[in-house]
């Protein structure tokens, strides 16, 4: 890099503090009234918490309105309007967008070094753009289950499970003594609260390597003893001894929400995101609990963090500074992550209340580290080679068709299965064919 640019660009970090004030882009003059667009895939915030975070945002900054505009189906349609370049001042970055090409519709928000010493996921974000970042995220979810506290207390549950037979023995006893209650819901017919169980296979291994260094190392990840047998067989145990719905393909997620809130579900893995919408419709919101997967690695409890959405900036934006300046905002002040009821990407900040549990537990977070050198990338080429599906509810819905006597598969053969597979992609990703 120039010398001369370097030390325009170290002067703005400087004066800033954080990624604001660089951007020379905006046609507006100070105390000029202007509009910034923010696209969301949170519809359920925009008649609520977003009007509140634009009437507090413009208490210090009444020149600025905010205008957020949000989208169900929000990749789709967020992906159409980059190609047509109207996608707003500030922006969730869609999933559907080739993370290579973000330098090419958003600005650089500042290096990775001084960036990820500030806020969670940006470790390595930046290897493939020189170290710059062009989103941060917008909050972090963690791996683990949603709780109905009261139903637990009902049935005598006072202590949290720490490993899968404490859970079972749990879901027994709502059976047991509230047989109106459906112990643990597995959502099968939506299949991506299956998918949900994955990022517990990081939490039960209790090191961040296991994602990318040492599962696709070896030949047989699903052999007994390892994380994803340990976590799927909690899943087939669950539906083996009939703790879940009567009927798995008849299930929805929807509906589910609405059942875990009125106290008619006990447990439901998902992600950290899903929190503070099951408490939206429950009469009383402390009533829904978040806790960890029930296992330990020497008397130590981990979760999996993982980014969501990145927010980012529109470099075709006319409000460049002021779209920056927004997204600090957003990210450290709006209060964004607590009303999610996820864990706030600002390093240090307030937890939310939602996940009491997670803090009483001392549980540990965890980030996949990277792959190995000249192994990036790997965990996804062998995965699709193998047509395993990490991320996918398929294998999932094996093992629940198995548990239920739908199929004559055993547990054990669709592990091996999937070993297998696995070991034949893998030789292939290994020898670069």
């Amino acid at each position: 890099m120039n010398k001369k640019v370097l030390a325009v660009v170290m002067s703005c970090v400087l004066a800033a503090g954080i990624f604001t004030g660089c951007g020379s882009k905006s046609d507006s003059k100070s105390g000029d009234k202007i509009t910034l667009t923010i696209l969301t895939q949170k519809t359920d915030f925009v008649n609520t918490k977003f009007k509140e975070y634009a009437e507090t945002y413009k208490k210090d900054h009444p020149n600025i309105e905010l205008k957020f505009e949000a989208y169900t189906d929000y990749d789709a349609q967020t992906q159409t309007r980059i190609t047509s370049n109207e996608y707003g001042d500030v922006l969730m970055i869609p999933n559907t967008l080739p993370i290579s090409e973000r330098p090419n519709y958003f600005e650089s928000l500042g290096s990775e070094k001084e960036l990820a010493n500030k806020y969670y996921g940006l470790d390595g974000v930046g290897d493939e753009f020189g170290g710059k970042i062009y989103g941060i995220p917008s909050d972090m979810n963690v791996s683990g289950m949603v709780y109905n506290k009261k139903v637990f207390k009902d049935v005598g549950i006072t202590v949290l499970p720490k490993t899968p037979d404490e859970f079972l023995s749990d879901m027994q006893k709502i059976k047991d003594k509230l047989p109106e209650v459906t112990p643990y819901y597995t959502n099968y017919k939506d299949g991506w609260p299956l998918v949900q169980w994955e990022p517990d296979t990081l939490s039960v291994f209790g090191k961040n390597t296991y994602t990318n260094q040492e599962m696709v190392n070896t030949d047989s990840p699903f052999s007994p003893g390892t994380p994803h047998y340990i976590v799927y067989k909690l899943m087939y145990d669950l539906a083996n001894k009939k703790l879940i719905e009567k009927d798995p393909t008849t299930t929805d997620w929807e509906q589910s929400k609405t059942l875990m809130a009125q106290g008619k579900i006990g447990a439901m893995e998902l992600g950290s995101f899903a929190i503070a919408q099951i408490q939206a419709q429950a009469s009383n919101a402390d009533d829904i609990g978040y806790m960890p997967f029930p296992y330990q690695v020497n008397g130590k409890t981990y979760s999996n963090l993982s980014a969501d959405y990145p927010i980012a900036v529109n470099k075709n934006s006319k409000h460049v500074t002021e779209a920056k300046e927004f997204l600090t905002w957003f990210v450290e002040k709006s209060g964004y992550a607590q009303d999610c009821g996820t864990v706030p990407t600002l390093k240090g900040a307030e937890m939310p209340k939602s996940l009491q549990a997670f803090k009483d537990l001392g549980v540990e977070y965890l980030m996949p580290a990277s792959a190995k050198e000249g192994q990036a990338g790997w965990n996804d080429k062998i995965d699709k080679a193998a047509e395993v599906g990490l991320w996918q509810p398929d294998f999932r819905r094996r093992v629940i068709e198995a548990a239920i006597g739908n199929s004559k598969e055993t547990y054990d053969q669709i592990m091996n299965d999937l070993n297998s597979k696995w070991k034949t992609a893998r030789a292939k990703v290994v020898s670069g064919k």
